[in-house]
């Protein structure tokens, strides 16, 4: 049997609504965890929180490129779709009684499935991780591409030494930091417009709406 076949069957626990869930108490027990949940009832406030990170990410990242540091940017790719399409979880895909177990980063807690759901179920499969849309490198599919990054893997070493090894024309012409900058601006815009609805009182019908269509643009 399968991860996924066994999580399928895994019965929730008492103290926890999620499959496959082995807390033996309430999440929001811990204080850390009944804090972020307590400020992430306000969407403004926690895509406020996402679109800071994400800027700040996409600064560092630019930086990292302008100056060859290939392990630091590719590392960092996956820390921008986790904080995009968790925040787009936690807003519109999740059921309520598992949003303390998402914020208290508890297993189960895979990105892979939280994609999978977002772009079912949210964006009707207009998700943005297509062959080239991600990184426009040729390493594996984009999820694989995360993945490794993610974890540091040596697979992503191999990368890294071959893009050192390689002078800043070729790196441009293997890598599109172009697409890859484009792909960021995307999720920094969008969450500062749903940041925008929630704020001025916009129903979450309406930013749900709103959000399926920039996609689909």
């Amino acid at each position: 049997m399968t991860a996924k076949k066994k999580l399928a069957n895994a019965k929730p626990a008492p103290a926890c609504p999620v499959k496959g869930c082995k807390a033996k108490t309430p999440h929001t027990a811990d204080p850390v965890v009944k804090s972020l949940v307590d400020q992430f009832n306000r969407a403004d406030k926690l895509l406020y929180w996402v679109l800071s990170s994400l800027t700040e990410i996409r600064n560092s990242i630019i930086d990292d490129v302008e100056h060859r540091r290939h392990f630091a940017w590719i590392t960092r790719l996956r820390q921008v779709e986790e904080l995009y399409y968790r925040a787009l979880y936690l807003l519109f895909v999740a059921p309520g009684g598992a949003v303390p177990h998402v914020i208290s980063c508890d297993p189960p807690n895979s990105f892979t499935q939280i994609y999978d759901e977002v772009n079912q179920k949210l964006l009707q499969n207009g998700g943005a991780f297509t062959s080239q849309s991600l990184h426009g490198a040729g390493f594996g599919t984009p999820m694989e591409w995360l993945h490794g990054s993610g974890h540091a893997d040596y697979k992503t070493m191999r990368i890294v030494s071959f893009l050192q090894a390689a002078g800043s024309d070729r790196v441009r012409n293997i890598v599109q930091f172009e697409e890859v900058f484009r792909h960021i601006d995307a999720h920094i815009r969008r969450t500062g417009q749903m940041r925008e609805m929630f704020a001025t009182g916009r129903k979450k019908k309406d930013v749900r709406k709103k959000i399926i269509q920039l996609h689909q643009q």
